[in-house]
């Protein structure tokens, strides 16, 4: 179990395609980071410094690739003027308590706000950001679908209803937020340089358990072109996705765009390793660990899963990696966590 590279060294060498000691482990955890290191989980979400921090030692801890990263599932709401919830003594993450938009008038009156850089979360990003380029470590910066940021703005229920009802307001959000993400990325890449930003792409209420892949071809895809594009004009040469549940019909879809080479695919369990690596074959596929089973599964239970998704993507996919396929619930047991880094020193091996 004595690894041959440090998590640095793996890491590179993954996002290069060169030739790993082992398969490696990409992080996707926030509020476990802040009760693995005693904090509130509200810490891990409002404060800059001791988020990076504990996120380093959960790192280390843990033994897995380092990737701090800053951001929370509801993008969008607190910045277009929502209310949002940070949890404290209880919860797992921001809840949105009130949405900015809630009528289609109201959508269709959606402009960006004067200073993006002044809103919601993008301040705490932005020193966040400052200390990932401080220590080296690759920029992210929040990326996400259309769809996720819309319903962090009017909820999933006005997505839906929308898309049905009333489609011009929808595209008329889906509009404003791809603009917010745009601006976004070029004062990112403006600051940190764009060869040094790995933004963040996530994609959860675009899963085909919400939508059909027709309305995913018409309201999502043009605007995650329109950032993908943007992504590479300014240089960043990776990516780091989520897509999140089932989205297997979306998969050619979501191949239609341009996304640097090397890009970290994360998914759900719902997806298989291979499937995914069949549509992005030059990316960095990670095998998906049940987050349910890391909160409710045995250590033994956790390891075997490890093994059969080292096994099924180990020499088969070049980019291989194993992943959460979801944030890991705040409260999983810590060994469970571990056990996850354990499968790939065991069976990951090459």
């Amino acid at each position: 179990m004595v690894d041959q590279m440090t998590s640095e060294e793996r890491f590179k060498a993954l996002l290069k395609g060169e030739d790993l000691d082992r398969v490696p482990v990409i992080p996707f955890h926030f509020g476990h980071v802040g009760v693995v290191n005693g904090l509130s989980i509200a810490d891990i979400y409002e404060n800059a410094e001791l988020s990076f921090h504990a996120q380093s030692r959960a790192a280390e801890m843990y033994g897995y690739e380092r990737l701090n990263a800053y951001g929370y599932a509801a993008f969008g709401a607190w910045e277009f003027g929502g209310e949002v919830k940070l949890p404290r003594g209880e919860g797992e993450a921001p809840t949105v308590l009130k949405h900015a938009v809630t009528t289609a008038e109201e959508a269709l009156a959606l402009t960006l706000p004067d200073d993006i850089m002044a809103v919601g979360s993008m301040p705490i990003a932005w020193e966040f950001s400052k200390l990932q380029a401080e220590h080296g470590y690759p920029v992210t910066l929040q990326a996400v679908g259309p769809l996720d940021m819309a319903a962090g703005v009017m909820g999933v229920e006005n997505v839906m209803v929308f898309m049905a009802e009333c489609p011009e307001a929808l595209h008329h959000v889906c509009r404003v937020v791809t603009d917010f993400v745009l601006q976004s990325c070029d004062i990112w890449a403006k600051e940190f340089g764009g060869e040094n930003l790995m933004p963040f792409c996530g994609y959860a209420v675009e899963s085909n358990m919400l939508i059909s892949p027709n309305h995913f071809e018409a309201f999502a895809l043009p605007y995650i072109k329109e950032v993908v594009e943007k992504i590479n004009e300014v240089g960043a040469p990776n990516t780091y996705l989520h897509i999140c549940a089932d989205q297997i019909k979306n998969l050619p879809l979501y191949a239609q765009a341009p996304w640097p080479k090397k890009s970290i695919f994360t998914f759900g369990i719902e997806m298989s390793a291979t499937t995914v690596a069949e549509h992005f074959p030059d990316h960095v596929i990670c095998a998906p660990i049940d987050p349910l089973l890391m909160y409710q599964g045995t250590p033994d239970e956790v390891l075997a899963q490890g093994k059969e998704r080292i096994e099924e993507g180990k020499g088969v996919i070049p980019g291989f990696a194993l992943a959460p396929g979801c944030d890991i619930p705040a409260y999983s047991a810590p060994v469970n966590v571990y056990q996850m880094v354990k499968a790939a020193k065991l069976y990951g091996a090459y």
